[in-house]
């Protein structure tokens, strides 16, 4: 068994993306959700020893981004009689050591995704840096999660850790969250 490691470097959101586009192979997969462990699951690269190693440093590079894609059209379902959307998704996780392609997989969401707009995706340097002005506490790390508001539009959300050191091991504590709308305009109360 490989011990896992982390990697030398960070790597920004923006060579993420573009790894991940290259490695999703397909005009047919959608850009639907850009995090540092995963929106639809929690993922951690096997090159990663340890959680806190995928997130972000206030400069915005990360150990891990994850990139998760959907195809479109969705099957509708009923599941206990409510409507949910089934869709496929295939998710890249990137570091500095490259880009890791999961096997498909297939999750129900409550309300049908548009694809996040890889012009407003750009905002995101924008509004982490609105986020950093907004969070009232010290922290170490920081990550980040797409999360779709429908019809195109989408929110960054921003969760702040504080690293603890027990014994051998160390631990993470969230200790601010901020909310900044995709274009990274504005702090969403």
């Amino acid at each position: 068994m490989a011990s896992k490691r982390q990697p030398s470097t960070g790597i920004t959101a923006a060579e993420a993306i573009g790894a991940a586009l290259r490695a999703a192979h397909s005009n047919a997969w959608y850009l639907g959700f850009v995090s540092n462990t995963g929106v639809t699951c929690t993922i951690l690269s096997e090159t990663l020893a340890h959680g806190h190693d995928a997130l972000m440093k206030p400069d915005g590079e990360a150990g891990q981004w994850v990139i998760e894609f959907f195809k479109h059209p969705p099957a509708p379902g009923w599941p206990e009689g409510n409507r949910r959307w089934w869709y496929r998704f295939r998710t890249v996780v990137v570091t500095s050591t490259g880009a890791t392609t999961l096997p498909d997989a297939e999750f129900h969401l409550n309300d049908a995704l548009s694809p996040l707009d890889l012009v407003l995706v750009g905002w995101l340097d924008r509004a982490r840096e609105r986020a950093l002005h907004h969070v009232h506490a010290e922290f170490d790390l920081m990550s980040v999660k797409s999360t779709p508001q429908g019809m195109g539009a989408f929110l960054w959300e921003f969760d702040f850790y504080k690293l603890h050191r027990r014994d051998r091991s160390m631990s993470q504590e969230i200790v601010g969250h901020v909310t900044v709308r995709g274009d990274g305009s504005a702090v969403v109360a």
